[in-house]
């Protein structure tokens, strides 16, 4: 399954999160912030369900400092 945050608006909650504009590239995506990893806009991920749970991949994403 892909998710396209960019088509939805700013302020939008989606499952990962709230849809923000991204501050490098200003599309709208999710923020992520794993911790000892620099944060990251995603913009597309895809969804894979697996036999132990479900594998999600951003394909589209920017790395930035704050959102």
């Amino acid at each position: 399954m892909t998710e396209d945050f960019t088509i939805l608006a700013v302020g939008s909650i989606a499952m990962d999160g709230i849809v923000v504009r991204c501050s490098r590239c200003g599309r709208n995506g999710i923020l992520e912030q794993p911790a000892g990893r620099p944060s990251s806009c995603i913009h597309v991920s895809e969804s894979t369900v697996l036999s132990d749970g479900l594998l999600v991949e951003p394909t589209d994403s920017c790395d930035v400092t704050e959102a």
